[in-house]
């Protein structure tokens, strides 16, 4: 310990200045809490309290524009569901309506179809029996004719009673 007192009276060391240096340290840090390092922790506390509010409300500020952002985005799903749902009822309406339309069409097609062949075999009838009717009476008349130049007036008669007879 002899060593160590000479090596610090060769420095210079004074032991009663060191202890009084400590001593006003200590007085002077106790001076600077109260005066300097008590507000400035007073400050630093009531700033981190106000930035931790905004930090939370910040939060709370967000997790409500996420459900607004949520509750959009499910209104737009659902927006565009019954759009589609609107579209393809639409869609189906409409293929209903050509069908009934494409049906309508055909039954009057088959009805001016069927009303045509009716008036073409009724026109058929009547010009078979206007031909038939000329065809009878042309015969008729050759037959008179044939009559009449190979055995004359009076036989001639007697046959086309004959031939209307039996045409009828």
């Amino acid at each position: 310990m002899e060593i160590i007192h000479s090596v610090l009276h060769s420095l210079g060391f004074d032991p009663v200045v060191f202890g009084s240096q400590v001593l006003l340290f200590y007085v002077m840090h106790l001076l600077l809490q109260r005066i300097l390092y008590r507000p400035l922790e007073h400050s630093r506390d009531q700033r981190e309290a106000l930035t931790m509010g905004r930090v939370d409300e910040a939060e709370r500020i967000n997790q409500q524009a996420l459900a607004l952002k949520e509750n959009y985005e499910d209104e737009i799903r659902r927006a565009r569901q019954a759009a589609q749902a609107a579209v393809q009822q639409a869609r189906s309406q409409a293929e209903a309506d050509r069908v009934a339309r494409l049906a309508a069409a055909r039954a009057e097609a088959e009805a001016l179809l069927r009303t045509a062949k009716e008036e073409i075999l009724g026109e058929r009838t009547r010009a078979e029996a206007e031909l038939n009717q000329q065809v009878a009476e042309l015969s008729m008349a050759v037959a008179g004719r044939l009559v009449e130049t190979m055995a004359g007036p009076a036989q001639r008669e007697r046959v086309l009673k004959r031939l209307r007879e039996a045409s009828s």
